[in-house]
């Protein structure tokens, strides 16, 4: 087995019921970790983080949420919906940074930022 065949990609993540795990109708599309403007963010994150001023401080609950909606806003490709009836503040709205952007401020979709993190942080779904 030639080991540079194993790559991360790209995939589709379905959005899950929090409790019940039932796929709700909205696909997400998800760059790879090993992706440039992923790895771009995280570099970005790791550099501020090597900072001499930086260095002995401890991460705050805000540094790291911003992080994870840095990455998030990297990562996501795009969505689709597949559920007629399924919608957010009954509107459907097209892919845009922007409102991915709004979604993560959202606290009616806090969940759906929490999914976003855990599906994002996932690297071994990406092979």
């Amino acid at each position: 087995m030639d080991l540079t065949t194993i790559k991360a990609t790209d995939r589709l993540v379905y959005l899950t019921h929090p409790k019940s795990g039932e796929e709700l109708g909205l696909v997400f599309e998800l760059r790879s970790p090993h992706d440039d403007a992923v790895r771009e963010i995280e570099r970005e994150w790791q550099n501020s983080r090597l900072h001499p001023k930086r260095r002995r401080r401890t991460l705050t609950v805000e540094e790291l949420e911003s992080l994870q909606n840095n990455r998030i806003l990297a990562a996501v490709k795009g969505w689709t919906w597949e559920d007629e009836e399924l919608s957010i503040h009954a509107e459907r709205p097209e892919y845009s940074r922007q409102q991915l952007k709004d979604w993560l401020k959202d606290p009616d979709l806090i969940w759906i930022r929490d999914f976003l993190v855990e599906e994002t942080e996932d690297l071994a779904s990406f092979f």
